[in-house]
């Protein structure tokens, strides 16, 4: 069997290349969100610093409202998974007669 015929991909490698860019592309879209994630939450804290600053407690208090909101955050983000993952059940229709 000659090397032209052996075929190491599960498709032909034009397709191969194909689905290995869309993943590529995929994987890159990811990371951006995450990225573009990460700096809206430092800038959030950022802001919350800059606004608990004047205060007489300062930068410890914002430290603590910053954690508080960070809290705050992922308590929202699991009660949204959780019923998306739970409460999201549709009413089955019922049987035609």
């Amino acid at each position: 069997m000659g090397s032209s015929k052996l075929q190491y991909f599960p498709l032909a490698l034009p397709r191969f290349s194909l689905l290995g860019g869309i993943f590529l592309v995929f994987v890159a879209s990811i990371g951006v969100q995450a990225l573009r994630l990460q700096t809206l939450g430092a800038a959030l804290v950022g802001l919350i610093f800059a606004l608990t600053s004047a205060s007489p407690r300062g930068i410890g208090h914002g430290a603590t409202l910053s954690l508080i909101v960070g809290a705050g955050f992922a308590a929202a983000g699991a009660v949204a998974s959780s019923l998306r993952l739970f409460g999201s059940r549709q009413a089955q229709p019922p049987p035609p007669h």
